[in-house]
């Protein structure tokens, strides 16, 4: 029992300081040269003219259960990235099939792991790339395929983002000239109606305008015959008046002087009737 758990101890330890050195390297060579396609694979080659294809191992996602437990699929030294593999490392290559130790079930494509032979290891930072070794002209050819497909699709998209850019440029300009000569024509139509509007609306005033100085004209002669006629009345009245006054005036001082010369009449025939022999008639006052 003493001696399992002495093993176990040394297992643990041999894992701790070193994952995939408990057996002998197939080769142990610096890198020499790598191109890196868009971190998802690479392609090295080693100081003995070695190529190996290259990935890193790329989880799936966790359930819920295990997120909840905080379950790894892969140790930290697995999850590496090829920015962190440089020139110059010292690099050892073990078989897959005798140093792999995680379930390539976990992975996001496992086909594409199970596709891969061996493991690279970096001495400098202990992490582990999953590799498969190829042909150096097969090597050559699919770098530049696949540096030839990148460039095209970069190239192509640079190309379509610039001519969309430029369309959407040309289009807002052509966008702000035709807004520009609306807003002049509409301007334009505006000030032809408000023209319009302001020669109708003074047409109709200065319609209106006459119509009211016709109106009080009319009024004005109206009134002033009428306080015309009535001062003509008012004088035909005054001279009515007058003339009434003046005639009976003239009628009374006619009728006294027909009383006075009838009185003198009857005056002068009584007395000759009676005194005219006798007194010498008085003078009439």
């Amino acid at each position: 029992m003493k001696q399992c758990k002495w093993f176990a101890c040394c297992a643990l330890i041999l894992l701790g300081f070193g994952q995939v050195e408990a057996a002998p390297p197939e080769i142990i060579d610096s890198l020499s040269s790598k191109v890196s396609i868009r971190d998802s694979h690479g392609y090295f080659v080693l100081a003995d003219g070695s190529c190996w294809k290259t990935v890193p191992f790329t989880p799936r996602w966790r359930s819920l259960n295990e997120w909840w437990n905080d379950v790894k699929l892969a140790p930290d030294y697995y999850l590496t990235k090829l920015d962190d593999w440089h020139t110059g490392t010292l690099i050892e290559v073990y078989s897959k099939l005798d140093h792999l130790e995680i379930d390539e079930s976990d992975a996001a494509d496992p086909a594409l792991f199970k596709q891969c032979s061996h493991l690279l290891f970096n001495t400098r930072t202990r992490q582990v790339l999953f590799a498969t070794e190829l042909h150096p002209a097969k090597c050559v050819v699919q770098v530049y395929t696949e540096g030839e497909t990148i460039g095209y699709q970069s190239g192509y998209q640079q190309g379509r983002n610039e001519g969309r850019a430029q369309g959407q440029q040309a289009a807002a300009e052509e966008y702000h000239q035709g807004y520009a000569a609306a807003q002049r024509e509409l301007e334009q139509i505006l000030a032809a109606k408000e023209k319009e509007a302001y020669r109708k609306g003074y047409d109709a005033c200065a319609g209106e305008a006459d119509e009211l100085i016709d109106w009080a004209e009319y009024e004005g002669r109206r009134q002033g015959r009428s306080e015309q006629d009535q001062e003509a009345r008012k004088r035909e009245d005054a001279a009515y008046m007058r003339g009434c006054a003046d005639g009976k005036k003239a009628e009374a001082a006619t009728i006294s002087q027909q009383v006075d010369e009838a009185y003198l009449r009857g005056y002068n025939e009584g007395y000759d009737r009676c005194y005219k022999d006798l007194i010498p008639p008085p003078p009439y006052r």
